[in-house]
């Protein structure tokens, strides 16, 4: 079924960009509406994901993973932590009585913990 929200708000409607990637794997940028958007998530067309920055205290290695939007990190938690320019958020992850933990960071956070680390 094709998704439709209208010429009035294709043409007028506030835009999202969105990042995809085309038949070659390029990623490609494309503004839609806003209204197409929002459809799109509610009829699972779509999916919200963000670049998490993770650094690993037990191997120290540094890695960008893509997460999913409510599924592996909370919409609250995105909005809170994500840095304004890029959109990624940052994670340490560490060992607690012998669990994989992890804690979210703001960006600055991260790279002052890194730092201290060294």
């Amino acid at each position: 079924m094709k998704t439709s929200v209208g010429v009035w708000d294709s043409l007028f409607g506030k835009k999202v960009e969105l990042e995809l990637k085309n038949d070659k794997g390029n990623t490609v940028k494309r503004k839609i509406s806003e209204k197409l958007y929002n459809q799109l998530l509610m009829e699972d067309k779509i999916e919200e994901i963000v670049n998490a920055v993770i650094f690993n205290t037990m191997n120290g290695l540094l890695s960008e993973v893509i997460y999913k939007i409510d599924e592996e990190i909370s919409m609250e938690s995105y909005k809170k932590f994500k840095n304004i320019d890029t959109g990624k958020i940052y994670i340490i992850e560490y060992y607690e009585e012998g669990e994989l933990s992890s804690m979210i960071l703001t960006k600055e956070k991260f790279e002052e913990t890194l730092s201290e680390m060294q």
